[in-house]
């Protein structure tokens, strides 16, 4: 309440002071005032110890028939085993107890016992339990000029993406056959004529047999993209970024056929939306901020990205929030 717009950062600082100094400087200092000798040779902190176990087990397998109501029952049980993993909370809670002498030695020393084995038991449950890891990433392939597509591909191989790049469609046309049949995106970009581009991705979209292929044209291009089936891309009014999603994601939401045709290049000069992070400026939910541009530096927009005075802001909206959106970032011409 007291931070009031720096509260987002105010909670970043804390976690990071939290997590990074004072949980761990708790478990040490348990740690080594934790006396285990009792439990080795008290076969009383051993049964209560396997009772806590089976109850874990108990309330895991319990909350397990309730997940198979929404998930597959293979993924409710393995998400049910990590439920059942006790560790930070359970040695919090008991020390208190302990401290407090609500509870005995015998007890704390058996819920340590408890959150420990099983923080030895059911993780590996869990990865026997836990459903096959995802498929593989699809394929890729880029084709224009090595400048424009080169970082690209360096940029999703980071993520595991496998990314084939040709200079012009005669060799992406010889090495169709070679080319997996993982490929569920294309795109052309940076060519010297917009209409190469299109005829490109005709190309590709025919050899390839796939359908999400993007092209790199400008506004007047548009609709003849659209209407060939291809996916357009105006470089002139988007970032990076978005490209970026456009092709990582086929069925991204944000590839709509107004897009284009209802983005706005805003010049930040209302003292309102100055310094403030985004997601505070509550924009609807329709409304999208695709690229900031400061000086020579192109920032990618984030929740807590804040505007200065003379930015440039690329915004996507419909149509009928125009004005207000202007409104919001500009100050009215007469004054």
């Amino acid at each position: 309440m007291i931070a009031g717009r720096d509260r987002p950062i105010l909670q970043d600082k804390l976690d990071a002071l939290g997590f990074g100094y004072f949980i761990p400087f708790f478990f040490v200092t348990v740690g080594s005032n934790l006396n285990l000798r009792p439990a080795l040779s008290s076969n009383h902190i051993w049964i209560l110890t396997a009772i806590f176990l089976g109850g874990v087990a108990a309330i895991s397998a319990g909350a397990a028939w309730l997940l198979t109501r929404i998930f597959p029952r293979s993924r409710a049980f393995a998400m049910a085993t990590l439920l059942a993993t006790r560790l930070s909370v359970t040695v919090a809670g008991s020390l208190i107890l302990y401290q407090a002498h609500i509870i005995s030695q015998s007890l704390y020393l058996a819920m340590v016992m408890t959150s420990v084995l099983s923080a030895f038991i059911f993780p590996p449950l869990f990865h026997r339990l836990s459903p096959a890891p995802p498929p593989a990433r699809h394929d890729i392939v880029l084709v224009g000029p090595n400048h424009w597509t080169r970082p690209m591909a360096a940029h999703l191989a980071d993520d595991e993406y496998r990314v084939f790049t040709y200079e012009n469609i005669e060799a992406l046309v010889t090495a169709a056959r070679d080319l997996a049949p993982r490929v569920r995106t294309a795109a052309v970009l940076g060519t010297e004529a917009w209409e190469r581009n299109l005829r490109w991705g005709t190309i590709i979209a025919d050899t390839l047999q796939i359908d999400h292929v993007i092209v790199d044209v400008p506004i007047e291009g548009l609709e003849e993209a659209q209407n060939s089936g291809l996916v357009p891309f105006v470089a002139a009014v988007a970032s990076m970024q978005l490209l970026e999603t456009m092709i990582r994601s086929p069925a991204a939401s944000i590839i709509d056929s107004r897009l284009w045709s209802s983005t706005l290049d805003l010049t930040v000069t209302n003292p309102e939306a100055l310094h403030v992070p985004l997601r505070d400026l509550q924009l609807p939910e329709d409304t999208l901020v695709i690229g900031i541009t400061r000086g020579r530096e192109h920032l990618v927009p984030r929740g807590s990205s804040t505007l200065q005075a003379g930015d440039i802001i690329t915004i996507v909206c419909p149509g009928a929030r125009r004005h207000d959106i202007r409104t919001l970032f500009e100050m009215p011409q007469s004054l």
